[in-house]
Parts: C-alpha cells; structure tokens; sequence
C-alpha cells in the first residue's frame, strides 16, 4: 500500500456540534464561521473564506442523502457574494473508521475541481522546472 498523501492529514473523525464542525472547517481552511447561519436569511452559509463559502452537514450515521435543495442553497448564496460553493460532510458513525478515509469531506462544483486540478499540474510543472 502507498504512503497516505498528507493532505489527508488531520482528516480522522471529528466530534460535536455543528457549530464545533463550523469551527474546526473555519480554523482548517483560514476563514471564518458566520454567526447565526441557518437562523437568519441574511446570514449566508456556515463558513466563509476569500474564495469559498461552505455549507456544513453531519449526521451520526453511516450515510447521508444530499439533496439537490442544500447544492442549489449554498451555490445561490456564494454566487450572490461572489464566491465558490462548498458542502462539507462529516459521517460522524460510531463505527470504527479507517484513518485513511477518515469521515469529513468536501464537495466542489466540477468546475472548481478542474480549476484546482489545474493549479496543482502548473505547481508541479514549475517544481520539475526549478530542478
């Protein structure tokens, strides 16, 4: 088996409320979380960062529907604000995890993939240029 890329570090369950997921998303990504999100409608998504506003989801359970109405919330919302959609799941089971799958994850549009897709070749591209 190959070594676990260190971008999964610190991906191994976390535990709490949803304003504790908040938080933990705010202080992993350097943004911050929006008090009241989910109370007012003027409060928009759970986190917000320079370039994208996030969407929180848990559940105790092994699994989670997403729903068409919580993708059309979040991207509406950070279009209106200028910035990328993004929902972050926890699958907070009491199941035993695997470490290297770990239980939060992150959805993006497909075209903000590609984009990061394409920042990570010119970063690679440069670093085999430099050598």
């Amino acid at each position: 088996m190959s070594a676990r890329p260190r971008s999964l570090d610190g991906i191994i369950a976390g535990t709490g409320s949803p304003r504790a997921q908040e938080e933990r998303i705010a202080a992993r990504i350097g943004g911050r979380r929006v008090p009241g999100s989910g109370a007012s409608p003027y409060a928009r998504g759970d986190v917000k960062e320079d370039r994208y506003l996030v969407e929180a989801k848990q559940t105790a359970k092994d699994s989670m529907r997403v729903t068409w109405a919580w993708l059309a919330k979040i991207t509406r919302q950070a279009v209106g604000i200028g910035r990328v959609p993004a929902l972050a799941i926890e699958l907070r089971s009491g199941a035993p995890r695997d470490p290297l799958v770990g239980s939060e994850w992150v959805m993006l549009p497909l075209g903000e993939f590609e984009r990061l897709l394409e920042v990570d070749r010119d970063a690679r591209g440069a670093q085999i240029a430099r050598r």
